[in-house]
Order: structure tokens, then C-alpha cells, then sequence
């Protein structure tokens, strides 16, 4: 089955993969390991098979998210005013959009974490997969949990060029 757009989006939403790890006496750390293995692997192989679209999906939403944040950078706007028009551009984005965004990441560090780390984790994943999408992803999630004071303002600024290049 084929997947487009806003059915895509709430597909991969309702596919995300949770393991809640808190205190439970029925569970072993080993039974709550075998349980991230198994669910880290089906999210995996979920998005790589949707390596392509989620890249293009990630790019999009970075070069948004840059024209928005070099705009407020550039805006004579109010610390508040800047940290508030930010805030709804996320809001604009969608709390679901924003949740694969975070599960992606999430799931791909998790997955770089059980494959490299000695757990015995064999989930026959090109590990190159979303890797294009997470170069994009992070940065995204970066300027979301950002809050913009005047010091992180003259902070971006003094690394302007290599933020926004020589062009900006």
C-alpha cells in the first residue's frame, strides 16, 4: 500500500514505536532491551523504505525553517516577538509533523546506539538510510527548542557566515 501527502504523515504517526522504560517489577532490563531492539528495528525499516520521501520532506522543512530564523535574526522585532512568531511557526507546522521529526531523529540515534554499541543488534538496515534526512532534522529540532535571548542573538550573529553563508 502507497502512502501520499497528508495520509503519509499520518500513517508514519500512527506507526511511531514507544518503549516506556519506567519503573516496572515485571520487566527486566534485558526484557525492556529486547523490546527496543524489536521496536527500534520495525521503525527503521518503516522509514528507510521511505528514505527518499522523508529526505525530501526534511529538506523542505529545513530550508523553511532557515528563511523563517534569518528572517527574525534579521527583523528589528522584540526578543518576545521573535521567541512568539518562532513558537507559531512550529505551531503552523503541526504537532504531528513535528513528532515523526522527533521519532526519526530519535529512532536513528537509537538505532546508530544499539548497532555500535555491544548489544548484539542485527536489524539488517543500510545504516546510510535517512542519513541525508537526519542532517536536516537536527538542525530543525535545534532551532524549535531555541529560545532566542539578546546573548544567543549576538551568538548567531558573530557566526553568520558560516550560518547563513556569505550571501545572506
Amino acid at each position: 500500500m502507497s502512502y501520499i501527502g497528508h495520509e503519509a504523515i499520518f500513517y508514519l504517526d500512527s506507526a511511531k514505536q514507544t518503549v516506556y522504560s519506567i519503573a516496572d517489577t515485571e520487566r527486566t532490563p534485558e526484557n525492556i532491551l529486547m523490546e527496543k531492539k524489536s521496536k527500534n528495528c520495525l521503525a527503521m525499516k518503516i522509514y528507510a523504505q521511505n528514505d527518499t520521501t522523508i529526505t525530501q520532506f526534511s529538506l523542505s522543512a529545513y530550508n523553511s525553517v532557515k528563511v523563517v530564523k534569518e528572517a527574525l535574526l534579521r527583523s528589528k522585532l522584540s526578543i518576545d516577538e521573535i521567541n512568539d512568531l518562532k513558537n507559531l511557526f512550529f505551531r503552523n507546522i503541526g504537532f504531528i509533523q513535528l513528532g515523526i521529526i522527533e521519532d526519526i531523529s530519535e529512532k536513528f540515534r537509537e538505532y546508530l546506539e544499539l548497532a555500535t554499541g555491544d548489544y548484539n543488534y542485527d536489524c539488517d538496515i543500510d545504516c546510510g538510510k535517512l542519513s541525508k534526512a537526519i542532517i536536516f532534522l537536527k538542525p530543525i529540532l535545534k532551532f524549535r527548542e531555541t529560545i532566542f535571548t539578546e546573548e544567543k542573538i549576538k551568538e548567531i550573529k558573530e557566526n553568520w557566515n558560516s550560518e547563513f553563508g556569505t550571501h545572506a
